[in-house]
């Protein structure tokens, strides 16, 4: 477990998810959901990001890291507040529309307008890698996931396989989110336009250069990251 440095209550957004994300971007936000080491109905040291950018310091109740078949709650669609560890009753319960992220252990949550289809609801979703350009994942239960028991020689990695599906998603800054498949048309065009405040990058797309095309998908967004990052 790693701590962090005291966060400022009403930082602008920008600086606040700045802080954020050169926080995961040093200690990597970690996607194991082994419970060996990560129990549901546990308690862990978090934090939330309220609306106005307050940020409070306590514990989260650990849950699924998604429902199944979109019923009850889990890690994207509620955060469960408890000022301390031992109290019983929860000091809050919020909603993706309620707070504009959390952290649980080593997992941060952000509220993004993502739900894994058409429409635009949000949901907290888990962070994979933090920058200006930042990756998470969307989580959903595979069909019969009720039924599913681990083997006895399997590991959590492949039984985990086995009954959730994952989405990676990326957003700029708070934009709008977009994913690699819907870039995989007119890739060029819209992936020029995303980046178009770093014009050397963005021509290159444009012009579809070698290294620059859709397979560079994930090393354009680096190259990107890297780029504003250097400019602090």
């Amino acid at each position: 477990m790693f701590t962090f440095a005291p966060l400022k209550n009403n930082m602008n957004t920008k600086i606040l998810f700045l802080a954020i994300m050169l926080t995961m971007m040093e200690y990597g936000t970690a996607q194991n959901f082994d419970p060996q080491i990560y129990n549901i109905g546990k308690k862990y040291p978090g934090y939330i990001i309220k609306l106005n950018n307050d940020t409070v310091r306590g514990f989260i109740e650990a849950k699924e890291r998604c429902t199944a078949g979109g019923l009850g709650y889990s890690n994207q669609n509620r955060c469960e507040f408890y000022l301390n560890e031992n109290d019983r009753k929860a000091t809050e319960k919020y909603g993706p529309k309620e707070l504009k992220g959390y952290m649980i252990a080593d997992k941060f949550y952000k509220s993004i307008p993502y739900s894994g289809g058409l429409v635009k609801s949000n949901n907290f979703c888990l962070l994979l890698e933090g920058g200006r350009i930042s990756r998470y994942v969307w989580y959903k239960t595979k069909e019969g996931f009720v039924n599913m028991n681990k083997n006895p020689n399997e590991s959590t990695e492949d039984f985990d396989k086995r009954r959730y599906d994952s989405q990676e998603v990326c957003q700029k800054l708070d934009e709008d989110c977009f994913t690699l498949q819907g870039f995989v048309m007119a890739f060029a065009k819209k992936m020029s336009q995303i980046v178009s405040d770093y014009p050397e990058l963005s021509e290159k797309i444009a012009n579809k250069e070698k290294g620059y095309k859709v397979d560079a998908f994930y090393k354009i967004i680096e190259e990107y990251n890297t780029y504003f990052a250097n400019k602090k």
